[in-house]
């Protein structure tokens, strides 16, 4: 189960429309979160500088450094009654936490591309507050994602 913080005003918004809805990542209301890690992805960016000629790196730099392209968020918690999480997204307490299967959501667990292909840029994971591990995903992105794509394209 995963549960969905919120006040009793929005609750009734997704019991009578029977949605979630997303919101940028920016408006949300800790957008320190997206700026952390657009500040992890250049650092990662700039010790690869060898990896990446300057087609690439003007690519990386509107995708990523320009602060442009967040991605359109619901947040959920594995926690059905954390403190932080009543105080900061039910309402100081007076809301509720709705619990749901993810399962029933039909979207797969892993982190999506910024992509228009709808299967590759929807899915749900946990966030990640390690720095380390943090810094390992980015790397594996962008090894995995970027320089396997380019170097199957110079194949093609």
């Amino acid at each position: 189960m995963i549960y969905h913080y919120c006040s009793l005003n929005n609750l009734l918004k997704i019991i009578t429309s029977k949605e979630l809805y997303l919101f940028n990542a920016i408006s949300m209301n800790d957008s320190y979160e997206t700026n952390w890690i657009i500040h992890l992805i250049n650092e990662e960016l700039s010790k690869r500088n060898n990896d990446f000629n300057d087609e690439d790196i003007k690519y990386l730099d509107r995708s990523f450094s320009s602060n442009r392209l967040y991605p359109y968020i619901s947040c959920f918690s594995l926690d059905s009654d954390s403190l932080s999480q009543w105080r900061a997204y039910a309402d100081d307490g007076k809301g509720v936490a709705i619990g749901f299967n993810e399962e029933c959501f039909g979207v797969k667990k892993w982190i999506p591309s910024n992509t228009a292909v709808l299967n590759d840029s929807m899915g749900y994971f946990d966030c990640i507050y390690d720095e380390i591990e943090q810094r390992k995903l980015i790397n594996y992105a962008l090894v995995n994602h970027f320089l396997l794509r380019k170097r199957t394209m110079h194949m093609n």
